[in-house]
């Protein structure tokens, strides 16, 4: 019997009942948890970035999920070569970020190319509508001013293509659940390409993927309201410029918010 042909888009389901496979069908479903078990701090992690919703590429979960969880028909069946391409060029940077090479063992080259016996990509115009959301990328730390001019504030909004009020909260102990989180509903000063109903999303994932920066803005078991800076790239990703704590005896934040709306750079 012939493998029907996959979309990524379908759940794998994992079949209970006692199946026999030739030589070769074992052979491939071994080499699949050797790949795993090779390099297993990037897979990990790979797995954890995917879960969490870091790696926001529309078949990231379906391509993890196909290799710790195999389809099992008439024969093992494995990602396409150019599934994991894309997948590697949206999660790999993230990765990098956190300290890690996307793993040897997920070699794309090891992939068969696309024919009737693997699982398939999405179809183009589904890949290219989620390429029109803003994503988040690694970055260098943006800048956090504490106790601004007011001079410094309309210059920082001058100078970028969005601002945001935003509360970020960070829990006491560590637990499964994302350590930063956004707190509550995300206020715009100046929405530019921003989506409104994306927008706290698109900075909790900034968030996950610039970890060691975002440690550095809450103390444990607190939130902190930050007005939020930041530009888009020619490539869709965004990048934060300035941060800036919304305290309550930080007159100059609320004023340049409210005055932004009649100023002229």
């Amino acid at each position: 019997m012939r493998a029907r042909k996959l979309h990524l888009t379908e759940e794998p389901t994992i079949n209970t009942h006692t199946h026999t496979h030739t030589h070769t069908h074992t052979h491939s479903l071994m080499q699949s948890i050797q790949a795993i078990q090779m390099n297993q701090i990037s897979s990990n992690i790979l797995i954890d970035i995917v879960y969490r919703s870091v790696c926001v590429h529309p078949q990231a979960r379906a391509f993890v999920c196909s290799l710790v969880t195999p389809v099992c028909l008439d024969r093992f069946i494995q990602p396409c070569r150019s599934v994991c391409m894309a997948v590697k060029e949206s999660c790999a940077p993230v990765l990098a970020c956190h300290g890690h090479a996307w793993p040897e063992a997920l070699n794309c080259n090891r992939f068969p190319a696309q024919d009737d016996t693997c699982l398939t990509p999405l179809p183009k115009h589904i890949s290219a509508f989620s390429k029109q959301f803003p994503q988040p990328v690694c970055q260098s730390c943006p800048s956090v001013e504490e106790a601004p001019s007011l001079r410094t504030v309309l210059d920082a909004l001058c100078l970028t293509d969005f601002a945001v009020k935003v509360k970020i909260s960070r829990r006491r102990l560590l637990s499964s659940e994302p350590e930063l989180t956004v707190e509550g509903p995300v206020e715009f000063i100046q929405r530019g390409p921003l989506l409104p109903y994306d927008t706290a999303s698109l900075i909790q994932r900034w968030l996950l993927i610039n970890l060691r920066c975002a440690l550095s803005l809450v103390r444990p078991g607190r939130a902190q309201l930050y007005l939020i800076t930041g530009t888009m790239r020619a490539s869709g990703s965004i990048q934060l410029s300035s941060l800036f704590p919304w305290l309550k005896k930080d007159l100059h934040i609320a004023v340049a918010a409210h005055k932004w709306k009649h100023h002229k750079c």
